[in-house]
């Protein structure tokens, strides 16, 4: 039987307080002096390379459009509150997506556009139009 396994080691004759859990880490090498080899989050004081954070924080509604502070700060409330916006509010942001939605489909779509030109150019023998 191995009675050395029972006696107790240096870690468990730790004293109270700090001090004596620094001289403790100091004793067993986990703690070196100099400043760079600190055990711990000593790396969370590095600033990037350029002094600026670079990040672009954007909120988005449930369709994936970005929203404006106001409203995502109002979305956020609403969700946080667990309270949901009135019956106009919700039949106003309806409204407002139905003529988005109406003025894209609307748009002329960029190859029917290139296939106007090209119909223009065949008519008129030129490789250019006049405006």
């Amino acid at each position: 039987m191995d009675f050395k396994s029972l006696l107790p080691t240096k870690e468990d004759h730790v004293g109270k307080g700090l001090a004596s859990a620094l001289q403790c880490f100091r004793e067993n090498g986990s703690l070196k002096e100099s400043r760079g080899e600190w055990i711990g989050r000593s790396r969370d004081k590095r600033t990037p390379e350029n002094g600026k954070f670079e990040f672009n924080l954007d909120h988005r509604d449930e369709h994936g459009q970005t929203l404006t502070p106001k409203e995502a700060f109002r979305q956020f409330s609403h969700k946080f509150h667990h309270v949901k916006p009135g019956k106009r509010k919700q039949e106003k942001k309806l409204k407002k997506q139905e003529q988005e939605l109406k003025k894209r489909k609307k748009e002329e779509h960029p190859l029917e556009f290139m296939e106007r030109l090209r119909g223009i150019q065949v008519k008129s023998g030129t490789a250019y139009i006049r405006t």
